[in-house]
């Protein structure tokens, strides 16, 4: 896919030293700021990136208030085109919900306008919900893991043109394994997990004995040390043309109602 067809994806996330994901299992920052400080640091620099929206799992945006996950909503798949709400306005909040699982009080989270990425087997009862609820939605093919697709109407029908991709470590994977991630952005904070087997920030879905992202080179771009120890590292990711084909999507199928 042409870098003109779809938004420029930088992948923003924070980490401990050793690589790991959640905040709960770090040791305490020497300051002793907590969770605040840790979140007003890592939105500081996400604004700095300047981006028209966000992108994260279903998992991810389960955890906001306003959210809920309960079951599947899907059938036969059917031709489907975006809706976007007519009162959508700032930067979008994306999220991955193939199966149509999660659950809206409302049109926003965190103040910003949610955007569901589905499959196309998801009913028409579903939509119709989400439209009642004043949320945007696109499509990822019929299992809702065509993220050149969905990207393309991200950046035709909703103006996106910088996305930021936030995680769950699994989302993270694949967009680096589909070869859709411009750019690398790390902030590292200043402590431990420690734990065998805690998540990491990426986790691509690979089949045994396959390269997890071949070729694929990473150039700095700059490199900060910021307050309060954290170290902030941005770079380039370099995929060659070729480097994905290698990595086969189909051998681990995406369940509609995985967790």
């Amino acid at each position: 896919m042409s870098a003109m067809s779809r938004p420029l994806v930088i992948c923003h996330m924070m980490s401990s030293i050793d690589g790991r994901l959640l905040v709960d299992r770090w040791t305490l920052h020497a300051d002793g700021s907590g969770l605040s400080g840790i979140s007003r640091m890592y939105e500081s620099c996400g604004q700095q990136l300047a981006a028209d929206a966000f992108i994260i799992g279903r998992r991810s945006m389960s955890e906001f208030d306003q959210v809920q996950i309960g079951d599947a909503s899907v059938g036969p798949a059917k031709a489907r085109r975006p809706y976007r709400d007519s009162e959508a306005h700032g930067r979008w909040a994306v999220v991955l919900d193939p199966g149509g699982r999660l659950r809206y009080a409302g049109p926003r989270v965190e103040g910003e306008p949610v955007l569901a990425v589905l499959s196309t087997q998801v009913t028409d009862v579903y939509l119709a919900e989400l439209r009642r609820h004043g949320v945007s939605y696109a499509f990822a093919g019929k299992d809702g893991r065509d993220l050149d697709a969905a990207l393309t109407v991200l950046h035709e029908v909703f103006d996106v043109d910088r996305l930021l991709l936030e995680g769950g470590g699994v989302t993270n994977g694949r967009f680096f394994a589909a070869g859709l991630v411009d750019e690398m952005s790390l902030l590292i904070y200043p402590g431990l997990d420690g734990r065998a087997g805690s998540p990491a920030i990426i986790e691509a879905e690979v089949a045994p004995g396959l390269p997890v992202f071949p070729g694929m080179k990473l150039q700095s771009m700059s490199t900060q040390v910021l307050a309060a120890g954290y170290v902030w590292l941005r770079y380039q990711v370099v995929v060659p043309a070729h480097a994905t084909e290698s990595i086969s999507h189909g051998d681990q199928p995406a369940s509609l109602a995985e967790p």
